[in-house]
């Protein structure tokens, strides 16, 4: 297997589950995880001093779409400069929906980059990058994996 079929593979399957299967070998995927969960669910912090689920959202469509941005462009954007956890202003059901929603198009617009990839291209430097397009692909999707077991545990405390 290419790692450009891999990078696309791990990608999908994380945040939206593997169609094939019916499911990531992990666990649930991060669409998964957020199927049923209500805009009071999402903004409730069941666990003193950890963030709620609609904030790891946020964060984890950041790095996706910086991922995005970054496989598209070829240009890099360094940590410091991304607002990575943006806050929650709006904690109605309307905002959630708009959220889960941009959500999606996040993954699908990810997706869609990733699909047009080679080998080759994952392998190039990226613009100010100290590290090749790959890198950064895996590391979206292990970084969305982290934030998916947060997700998971916060499920289970709110009941």
């Amino acid at each position: 297997m290419s790692d450009a079929s891999t990078a696309k593979g791990v990608v999908h399957s994380l945040l939206i589950g593997h169609p094939k299967m019916g499911g990531s070998w992990h666990g649930p995927s991060v669409k998964t995880l957020l199927e049923g969960i209500t805009a009071e669910q999402a903004a409730a912090h069941p666990v003193s001093g950890v963030r709620s689920i609609w904030e790891y959202l946020l964060h984890i469509l950041v790095w996706q779409d910086e991922v995005r941005k970054m496989a598209a462009l070829r240009r890099y954007t360094p940590p410091e400069q991304v607002e990575s956890w943006p806050d929650v202003t709006d904690t109605s059901d309307a905002a959630w929906l708009q959220t889960l929603d941009r959500f999606h198009a996040s993954c699908d617009a990810l997706v869609e980059v990733l699909q047009a990839l080679t080998d080759e291209d994952l392998s190039r430097p990226v613009e100010g990058a100290p590290f090749p397009l790959k890198v950064a692909v895996h590391g979206v999707a292990h970084h969305s994996l982290y934030h998916a077991a947060q997700i998971a545990v916060l499920r289970k405390a709110i009941g």
